[in-house]
């Protein structure tokens, strides 16, 4: 929808267009209405078009966080495998009806922080481009590498608070202050392990996108269509089956992610809960990664 009101902003309100005169075809600028069109218009359209795109981006990807969080990952840590008799019915849409009613105003304000380093960081480099002189270039981005480093860290530590909302329904600013309560007392411990799942599910996409080219490769080759009969569209068909591979993979790995942040952020928060309802389980965890199933003061 971006790229669409994009292009219909420029088509409407930039000068010299056909849209731009009135209807007995005098030119721009001579009838009431028609002085709207203008470069600056059209800047300030975009401008305005560019930060609600991010903006919503960002929340619709929170909310799908917060859904996996404290629906499915968060009603088994607390409450146990369905045949215990525990868990709540339809937890997953429970849990999406609360992060995009209850929690919305605290996951959309975490996501209007991201939004706003984003736009910076899309001028900054904007900048960086029209520079005329190489000491504005360079340091326009520099600033853009400040502040992308900035927006990185910002929205890892947004990660967890979401997660804070979503399993114990705080709104941002408590639960920004128990993640960062918690980043205090083991934030090692946190990069380590998104590292380590982070690694394994990449290469699982890459292992998923070259099986995807494969498999187009196959297709192409025993098929043989009459498209590729030279074999001049075999190169792009392979490296769209890799990429849509990978992609594929890494929105679906992004669950198992969410999942293990989630598991992390209770065993911090309240790990007597998996000692009382998975003792072997716990038991485990704790002998190899006894820091993490200490509770966080």
């Amino acid at each position: 929808w971006y790229v669409f009101t994009v292009i219909a902003t420029y088509a409407k309100w930039t000068p010299g267009n056909p849209t731009c005169s009135n209807y007995s075809g005098t030119t721009y600028g001579t009838v009431r209405g028609a002085s709207r069109c203008s470069s600056s218009t059209v800047a300030g359209l975009i401008f305005f078009e560019t930060f609600s795109f991010l903006w919503t981006s960002q929340v619709i990807g929170n909310v799908c966080l917060a859904t996996v969080a404290g629906g499915p990952f968060g009603a088994w840590y607390y409450f146990g495998p369905r045949a215990d008799g525990m868990m709540p019915r339809h937890p997953t849409t429970s849990s999406f009806v609360r992060a995009s009613t209850l929690s919305l105003g605290s996951i959309a304000f975490g996501s209007l922080i991201v939004a706003v380093l984003d736009l910076l960081r899309l001028i900054l480099n904007a900048a960086s481009s029209d520079a005329n002189d190489a000491f504005a270039a360079i340091l326009s981005c520099c600033a853009a590498f400040c502040l992308a480093c900035i927006q990185g860290l910002v929205e890892y530590f947004n990660r967890y608070a979401y997660i804070e909302i979503a399993l114990y329904g705080k709104s941002y600013i408590p639960a920004a202050k128990d993640t960062w309560r918690l980043f205090k007392d083991r934030g090692i411990d946190a990069l380590v392990n998104d590292s380590l799942v982070g690694v394994a599910l990449t290469f699982g996409a890459y292992i998923a996108g070259l099986l995807s080219g494969l498999f187009a490769y196959i297709y192409l080759r025993y098929t043989q269509p009459d498209y590729n009969n030279d074999g001049q569209y075999t190169a792009p068909v392979l490296l769209f089956a890799f990429l849509i591979g990978i992609q594929c993979s890494l929105t679906l790995s992004s669950a198992i992610e969410a999942g293990v942040s989630t598991i992390f952020v209770g065993l911090a928060e309240d790990p007597q809960v998996l000692a009382q309802r998975a003792p072997a389980l716990f038991s485990m965890i704790a002998q190899r990664y006894p820091h993490v199933v200490r509770g966080i003061v």
